[in-house]
């Protein structure tokens, strides 16, 4: 349509209908959509109309009582002024010579791409067709179809249609070129508008009324009306929040949508959120009365205990899980940093009028290092050799010394605030920077500075990585990333309005966190680019965070005396590419060291390939790296078995299940064959293997004997095969055809079903669960075929699936994605029941952990990432409590006051 990107046509689609059956379904779909762009105008989507055309019987179908089907001249004008052609089906239609001859001009001048198809009789089409035989020689039926059947269907009948009007917005969606979420979400804001508004006008004639039956059944539907009507309004705030990266607002509205009106778009974007890693546990409150509570510093103590300064000068110990508080010292000047050495279990305190002490946690001894014109504006210690670095505002300079005070370096002539410093992760150079406009990276032994960059703002933080690969800045309003493997610089984030005054890595490098002067808390996934959390949490500014020693979680304050804990669980984390070491070379495209495939073996390990052919092992649930390469032939029955869990379209690098479980013998075996193998599967037990050679034979070997079976029956073009079952043994095939050819007993017996799909299936898995074959096309097709039948059962349509894995009960498939997403299906609907923003660039491996808990995903940006599938499920198919518990986790706790005597 003009103006939406749309060819212009005068009719957006045809209707081709049995009037004997499908008369009034037609009408209703046709008046439906031709209203559709003025009932959502109000909601603020602007769409032209959608224009439908069906034969109200004025031209020529009066002629079926002749027995001529020939199609008039307006009807076949009418076909070639439509853009698409909409099919409704019924066992009446698989009867009708006057839709086939619709159909079969359509497809003559338009092929049959943009042929729709609607399912109106209220039965199961797995089991009674309804649709005609011209429709399956075509394979059309297994693409989408439309659910209709709720406008015929009757108390009694046996079938679950879905809500008609979620298939009315789908279809409007499809023909405006629009996404199903946006003109749906439109569609029930204007349906709340108008039940709110025939509301008011329902509740007059119930005041009115002087039945008081009447007038309880209106009060009721008003109050259903007014309950929708606030959902919506939380729906928006959530949509809202979720886009400004305010997850803990986000999850806070959407549940409180929930408790007015459950519905699945609320629990689709609530699943979305559940699997983020970092969470709000506890927030203290210090007193405020006058100066009292103005937090100003923040260090990580040991155990679970932070140390804390504020500006009246008292420097406090609290525990962050018991609340107390114990008063180690007070200064007479304001604190304005801390910082922590483990090694000698020391605070140094960098105060307002220039001096640097440290105090002993053990006797509270005080001594002081320094004492400058200047207030100390940042302290930075090297946890490993106890070396203290110094900045010091207006003029006086950077310094580090080391635990006896012995100066290592200096810059005391430098002619800026220096409030940003870091060690780097062995603590030879030292960063800094300032009021000045440039950053600096310095030599701690010889005192040599080079100029890293030119930065525009005042310089409030740097960050280092623990690894060598990332260090960071905060500058002004922006959070930049310097990749010092890749020598460039990303501007990972820029604030709205607010100074960004505090940053940190947790330990393991994979987060960073940011303070900012508005008082919000950012956590940024480092190798994904992306916010995981952004919170309002202090309501004055927030000058300092820390990470505990594990990386577990981190505190933050504020000006107003508050102090935030948050959890950094395990939900979603990241692996960073540094962690596998790769060189500088296979970091630069096109041959980037990109994760190729993931296997998880059991609870305790899993192994990664690399585009590079190289495989690296990880401990779970850790996900401590090794760098050791694996022996394959110690892990063949664990790798063996891996293989019926997930699988993906084969990709240089992948695991070969050939290599995971041939040994010597096997070995011997194979080369007595004489063939290359193309495609291979692994029986559960690991006993068998079915191999399948470029020239469509298939074989299968026995690892206790010396058995070897042959199928007489070649599969041209093999893609894809599964071991169904070894007791009897029955396997499948699946080739570029979309032919699935089913091999049963000692002798293979072969038996052939053509074109189960329309193109090419390039993954098969059994489900013994869902009782048939899981299978993926290079088309988006994810479908479960019955393999006795040869016929797909359901199926959904994925643009650009690319991988794909089977949770162990087989209840659920998780999709991966060229968009980078990966799509979690329930296979006994083929609903999907969440989207998952995963690995940028495209999700080339995936895998179920054995107890189907966790998912773990790796793709083309070096990253492996692990998914708890708990609030996944939860969202998806738990009761409305069960979703707000797990929301909860979310939102902000109370405050805990402290009290002020506690600090004395």
């Amino acid at each position: 349509m003009e103006g939406q990107g749309r060819p212009s046509h005068r009719y957006d689609v045809f209707i081709s209908f049995v009037a004997s059956a499908d008369y009034k379904t037609a009408r209703i779909i046709k008046n439906f959509l031709g209203s559709f762009h003025k009932r959502v105008e109000a909601s603020g989507l602007k769409i032209p109309e959608i224009r439908a055309f069906m034969d109200s019987d004025n031209l020529g179908r009066g002629n079926m009582a002749t027995g001529n089907t020939a199609l008039s001249d307006a009807l076949k004008q009418a076909l070639s002024d439509a853009e698409h052609l909409l099919v409704l089906c019924s066992h009446e239609t698989t009867n009708s010579d006057w839709v086939r001859s619709e159909f079969d001009w359509f497809v003559s001048a338009k092929g049959d791409e943009k042929v729709f198809l609607g399912v109106t009789e209220p039965v199961d089409p797995r089991v009674q067709p309804v649709f005609p035989s011209y429709v399956t020689q075509r394979n059309l039926q297994k693409r989408l179809w439309y659910d209709f059947r709720s406008l015929r269907a009757r108390r009694g009948d046996r079938i679950r249609p879905r809500p008609i009007e979620d298939v009315f917005t789908q279809l409007a969606a499809h023909l405006t070129g629009r996404s199903v979420e946006e003109v749906t979400s439109a569609w029930y804001r204007e349906q709340r508008r108008v039940a709110r508004v025939r509301s008011y006008y329902i509740a007059a004639i119930a005041i009115a009324s002087v039945i008081a039956v009447t007038g309880g059944a209106l009060a009721y539907v008003w109050y259903l009306s007014s309950e929708r009507s606030i959902a919506d309004k939380f729906l928006q705030e959530g949509l809202k929040a979720e886009g400004e990266g305010d997850i803990i607002s986000a999850a806070s509205a959407y549940a409180n949508s929930l408790t007015h009106a459950d519905t699945p778009i609320v629990r689709y974007r609530t699943a979305g959120l559940l699997n983020l890693p970092v969470r709000p546990d506890k927030l203290f409150q210090f007193p405020t009365n006058g100066n009292a509570g103005r937090l100003s510093a923040l260090t990580f103590v040991e155990g679970d205990e932070f140390a804390v300064g504020d500006k009246e000068g008292n420097l406090l110990l609290l525990n962050i899980d018991d609340g107390s508080v114990k008063r180690l010292t007070k200064f007479s000047s304001s604190i304005k940093t801390l910082a922590y050495f483990p090694n000698s279990n020391k605070v140094a305190a960098g105060l307002d009028d220039g001096e640097v002490t440290t105090i002993e946690l053990e006797s509270g001894a005080r001594n002081v290092v320094r004492k400058f014109g200047q207030p100390i504006l940042v302290l930075k210690a090297d946890r490993e050799r106890d070396n203290l670095a110094i900045g010091v505002a207006n003029n006086e300079g950077v310094f580090v010394v080391d635990k006896d005070a012995k100066q290592l370096f200096a810059l005391d002539t430098h002619t800026d605030d220096v409030q940003a410093l870091a060690f780097n992760y062995d603590g030879t150079y030292l960063y800094f920077g300032g009021s000045g406009p440039y950053i600096w990276a310095c030599a701690v032994g010889d005192g040599g500075c080079d100029k890293i960059t030119r930065v525009d703002q005042y310089s409030y933080s740097i960050s280092a990585s623990a690894s060598t690969r990332y260090s960071l800045a905060t500058v002004g309003d922006e959070v930049i990333l310097f990749d010092h493997v890749l020598t460039k610089r990303d501007v990972l984030l820029k604030s709205p309005g607010a100074h960004l005054y505090a940053s940190s890595f947790d330990p393991t490098s994979q987060f960073v966190a940011v303070a900012a002067s508005d008082g919000s808390i950012t956590v940024i996934d480092v190798a994904a680019k992306r916010v995981v959390l952004r919170a309002k949490t202090h309501s004055g500014e927030s000058y300092a965070l820390a990470f505990d020693g594990p990386g577990k979680r981190f505190a933050s304050i504020g000006l107003d005396g508050s102090v935030a804990v948050w959890i950094l669980a395990p939900q979603g984390i990241v692996m960073p590419s540094q962690q596998f070491q790769p060189t500088p070379q296979m970091l630069t495209p096109p041959q980037r060291n990109q994760i190729i495939d993931v296997r998880v073996l059991d609870e305790k390990l899993a192994v990664v390939a690399l585009a590079d052919t190289t495989t690296y092992s990880f401990d779970l649930p850790a996900l401590k790296y090794s760098a050791t390469d694996l022996d394959l032939a110690e892990l063949k029955g664990k790798l063996s078995r891996s293989f019926n869990r997930a699988t993906a379209m084969a990709s240089f690098g992948q695991f070969d299940p050939m290599a995971a479980w041939k040994d010597n013998d096997a070995q011997a075996k194979i080369e007595k064959l004489a063939f290359e193998a193309k495609i291979s599967s692994v029986s559960a037990d690991g006993r068998f293997i079915a191999i399948v050679s470029e020239a469509g034979e298939t074989y299968v070997l026995d690892s206790t004997s010396n058995d070897i079976r042959k199928s007489e029956r070649k599969v041209l073009k093999p893609t894809a095969v599964a071991i169904m079952s070894i007791e009897p043994l029955s396997i499948a095939v699946a080739n570029e055809d979309g032919d699935l050819v089913v091999m049963k007993g000692a002798e293979l017996a072969p038996r052939s079903h053509e074109a189960v799909h329309a193109r090419a299936i390039r993954a098969l898995l059994y489900s013994k669960a869902g009782d048939g074959l899981l299978a993926m096309g290079d088309d988006g097709f994810v479908g479960i075929i019955d393999p006795e039948a040869g016929r797909v059962r359901r199926s959904v349509a994925i643009a650009g699936a690319r991988s794909l894995a089977l949770s162990p009960d087989g209840r659920l498939a998780a999709i991966g994605t060229l968009t980078g997403n990966i799509e979690i299906v329930d296979l006994e609907t083929m609903g999907e029941v969440a989207t998952i923003p995963a690995n940028s660039g495209g999700v080339a491996a995936l895998d179920f952990d054995p107890s189907g808990s966790q998912l773990y995903s790796g793709g083309y940006d070096e990253v492996l990432r692990r998914w708890e599938m708990g609030p996944i499920l939860t969202s998806a198919f738990g009761t409305a409590d069960s979703v707000l518990k797990e929301v909860q986790k979310f939102q902000n706790p109370q405050a805990t006051k402290i009290d002020r005597s506690a600090t004395k």
